[in-house]
């Protein structure tokens, strides 16, 4: 997307909002010229015509300095280019001549905390939230300020306020990660500044590079945890687990073996043998493992899944359809979970049975495709918006 219209969304918002204020507070001694040109502002700006909207609005405060609306329209206009700076100093003018224009605190708030004055923008965007209680930019920005100045429980709760008003929002999402994670991160130097030899340094860590997917960093911890508490149990088989992501079997394989030693009923070891054991086809040494594995918990997907896959391929169909159907309960956008059940079916003479799975393994499968397509299709656009934005035509202007 062209980086001088990366704001539309704020122009037009802001545009709709001061249209009618501008025209309730227009001075009496406005020129029908410069109602003329306050217009063209506007209508240039909703067009994206940017320098024809500053001159436009450049016209109408020569003659009349204190109109807050071409003030406001004119800092939207700045704020579309990315001159943070330009923007502020017409949202104070507009503020200072009318205190209660709609989003005129918002604007303030974004604008000071991209100028990094975070302090000052919590004070905006708190007045923001106030008048505009409903309006999900005022909770989300204030949130973001709160997390810089070090408010973290007041940002959560401004931040749950945005998604409550946008559940599916990926920047309130992303921006409640982050707060998160800070609080995580606090927790974390408090718990190394009172025990820093403590073995819950290294798993807190190991936990923390496991969730952010960096495998080779959470074996690395993990291996720490093991060396200050050897024999702690859990740990080999969160090891093993990474490595049968890497597909490493042989390396995970030993790991599942070590934590079943410590615990002999610790249902991750147990079910991840089995589903290694079935990658590398031996069936018939993965179903005892599999089967002490769910005995212990049965309401791991994967595991009711690789032993239902287990049994089919030893023959044993009648035996596998609980579990495959298990699976199918607890992971219902599996595909190959359908698909086997339709083997299974077939196998045993249960023919609408077979027909419905594989129906619906088909179905899945070509949602599955469709979505895979859709994300590559989003991230093609995303390079060339990306590429867009960064020719040097499209750049904004340096403040």
């Amino acid at each position: 997307m062209n980086r001088r219209l990366q704001h539309a969304g704020w122009v037009l918002v802001g545009v709709a909002a001061v249209g009618a204020a501008a025209g309730a507070q227009a001075p009496p001694e406005l020129s029908p010229a410069a109602v003329a040109a306050f217009q063209a502002g506007q209508q240039a700006q909703r067009a994206g015509d940017l320098p024809t909207a500053i001159r436009a609005y450049g016209q109408v405060l020569q003659q009349a300095p204190r109109f807050a609306g071409a003030h406001f329209n004119l800092g939207l206009v700045y704020d579309t280019q990315g001159a943070a700076a330009a923007a502020l100093k017409e949202f104070e003018t507009a503020a200072q001549l009318a205190p209660r224009l709609p989003a005129v605190h918002l604007f303030l708030g974004i604008d000071r905390y991209k100028l990094r004055d975070f302090a000052a923008a919590e004070a905006d965007l708190e007045r923001a939230t106030q008048q505009r209680p409903t309006d999900k930019e005022g909770w989300l920005w204030l949130g973001k300020a709160q997390m810089e100045v070090g408010q973290l429980e007041a940002a959560e709760t401004a931040l749950n306020k945005a998604r409550a008003l946008a559940p599916d929002d990926p920047n309130v999402l992303y921006n409640l990660g982050r707060l998160y994670a800070r609080r995580s991160q606090a927790m974390y130097d408090r718990m190394y500044h009172v025990a820093p030899k403590s073995y819950l340094v290294p798993l807190v860590l190991a936990e923390a590079y496991a969730a952010q997917k960096s495998p080779q960093d959470a074996i690395r911890e993990y291996r720490e945890v093991l060396k200050l508490r050897p024999g702690m149990p859990g740990m080999h088989a969160a090891i093993g687990a990474l490595l049968a992501g890497d597909l490493k079997d042989a390396e995970a394989q030993q790991e599942f073996a070590a934590e079943l030693a410590i615990d002999p009923q610790n249902p991750a070891a147990l079910w991840q043998t089995g589903a290694v054991l079935v990658r590398a086809h031996q069936y018939a040494a993965a179903v005892p493992y599999l089967e002490r594995g769910l005995a212990v918990d049965p309401t791991v997907a994967a595991a009711q899944r690789s032993l239902g896959q287990a049994l089919f391929h030893l023959d044993r169909f009648a035996e596998a359809v609980p579990h495959l159907q298990a699976a199918a309960r607890l992971e219902p956008a599996e595909p190959s979970v359908h698909f086997l059940l339709g083997r299974c079916f077939g196998a045993l003479h249960r023919t609408s049975e077979a027909a419905a799975e594989l129906a619906q393994f088909r179905r899945l499968d070509q949602q599955e495709h469709k979505v895979l397509e859709d994300k590559v299709a989003a991230h093609m656009q995303q390079q060339k918006a990306s590429a867009e934005a960064n020719r040097p035509e499209n750049r904004a202007p340096q403040e």
